[in-house]
């Protein structure tokens, strides 16, 4: 039941993965990609070896990861500008900071403090990418 329960509870976090990997590996196949037509048909090489080269693979693979994790980082900065308190930027005007610098400041100390506060592992991306590799190569 442990396992069970655990696997459940991973099931929305998995099958978006599982989706974005089959998606893109369709994207970038070599043959049949949508990639490689549209190249063709703007007249630049559509024979590209996406998932095949050993050097467009990791291009390829970090591509995605980039793509499926910009939701979630605007996700956690966009609440770190929700947590900025209006009392910091009234007294960044108090203290003559002009309003282009004296926010901007201190959303960014937020959002650094957002950044680094919630304990990320760091296995988690890189397990991340192993998993969409391994989902757009087979």
């Amino acid at each position: 039941l442990n396992g069970i329960l655990r696997s459940l509870i991973l099931l929305p976090w998995l099958v978006p993965m599982v989706v974005s990997g089959i998606v893109w590996r369709r994207i970038f196949d070599q043959d049949t990609g949508v990639l490689n037509s549209f190249l063709g048909t703007i007249g630049l090489p559509g024979d590209t070896p996406w998932l095949t080269s050993t050097s467009m693979a990791l291009t390829s693979v970090i591509l995605v990861n980039i793509w499926i994790g910009i939701p979630f980082n605007m996700v956690i900065l966009y609440g770190g500008l929700q947590e900025v308190p209006k009392e910091l930027n009234e007294a960044a005007a108090l203290d003559g900071a002009p309003n282009s610098v004296g926010p901007t400041i201190d959303e960014a100390a937020a959002l650094w403090r957002e950044l680094t506060g919630h304990g990320y592992e760091e296995s988690a991306p890189l397990l991340r990418a192993a998993f969409i590799d391994y989902l757009m190569k087979h």
